[in-house]
């Protein structure tokens, strides 16, 4: 049998003031539970950010053509996204100043050193994208990636997030941040004994759609619901789908604190803690799901295929 506990207050999600976590637990199971939209955070993603720059009469700039980065208003997001709420400094995207630039081009650019001032000028061009309104109040300028050094989308800004990849280092090398776009993973609360690296399942309560994720990074506060965009298009494609409520199931202290190995574990671990609920029958799917025949049966059924008890069809809908 589960218990569930009183539940917890002063959290909030998207468009929604007040949310409540409740806690669960059973044999050898423990478990919080929140329902909210989707806030959907590209960060990590190579095509992240991005912002087109039109040549001038002395420099051309063929890389920052035609981007369509995912934060951008067609997505219901934008470059501002990536900035600091409170000062305007960059937080989204790898920044330096011109001096920092410089730098990282001569211990990182293939022959750098050996071009001449003018080659080396045109590169430092392409790779540091000074427009005036792009300076912060630290007079840093946004990063753009190059090909040249490893880029992977060449021409869009090194979008950064907490979850590694263990590939590199470099705070400026993209390859070095988990893609939000292909990798599921959610940034985290404050939630009662949930890490960086611990592990959730997010359900579509209107399809029973469900994908596995971890806690990738950090930054959300009080505030739930907020996952990368590989949740998204994963189990809500389609246009505005992130507003519809979708249920959370959280496992505090299922992670091993490497945020690197996290990806390849997410499946495995989902599977070992809902397996957990195969004597407790229904009760964590209709707790989830108290709207309705219809919709406990696709709540059941979520949670079916990560090891709970088989789903039934209602005899009536």
């Amino acid at each position: 049998m589960l218990v569930f506990g009183k539940a917890i207050g002063g959290f909030s999600g998207r468009s929604t003031p007040h949310l409540s976590v409740t806690p669960v637990t059973g044999p050898f199971f423990s478990a919080l539970l929140y329902r909210c939209k989707l806030n959907v955070d590209w960060d990590g993603a190579p095509k992240a950010y991005g912002k087109d720059r039109p040549d001038t009469a002395s420099h051309q700039f063929p890389l920052q053509k035609n981007l369509k980065p995912w934060e951008r208003p067609a997505n219901n997001g934008s470059l501002q996204d990536a900035r600091a709420k409170s000062d305007g400094h960059w937080v989204g995207v790898f920044s330096a100043t011109e001096k920092e630039a410089r730098k990282i081009l001569v211990d990182n650019h293939p022959g750098f050193s050996q071009l001449k001032p003018n080659e080396q000028h045109a590169i430092f061009e392409q790779f540091l994208d000074t427009r005036p309104d792009l300076r912060d109040v630290n007079g840093r300028f946004p990063v753009v990636q190059l090909a040249e050094m490893g880029g992977v989308e060449p021409g869009y800004y090194v979008s950064q997030c907490n979850a590694t990849t263990g590939v590199t280092n470099d705070a400026w090398d993209q390859r070095g941040y988990v893609d939000a776009s292909t990798v599921p993973y959610a940034a985290l609360p404050n939630l009662p004994h949930v890490g960086l690296g611990d592990f959730g399942l997010v359900i579509r309560n209107s399809t029973g759609e469900s994908i596995g994720f971890f806690f990738g990074d950090t930054g959300a506060g009080s505030h739930v619901g907020e996952c990368s965009g590989a949740v998204k298009l994963e189990i809500a494609s389609e246009r505005n789908a992130e507003d519809e409520d979708f249920s959370f199931i959280v496992f505090p202290g299922s992670g091993t604190g490497t945020l690197s190995q996290a990806p390849a574990m997410t499946d495995g671990t989902i599977m070992r803690q809902i397996s957990k609920l195969s004597h407790s029958g229904n009760q964590l799917a209709d707790f989830l799901a108290p709207e309705g025949s219809m919709r406990k049966y696709l709540m059941r059924q979520a949670l079916a295929v990560w090891g709970a008890p088989a789903a039934e069809m209602p005899m009536a809908i």
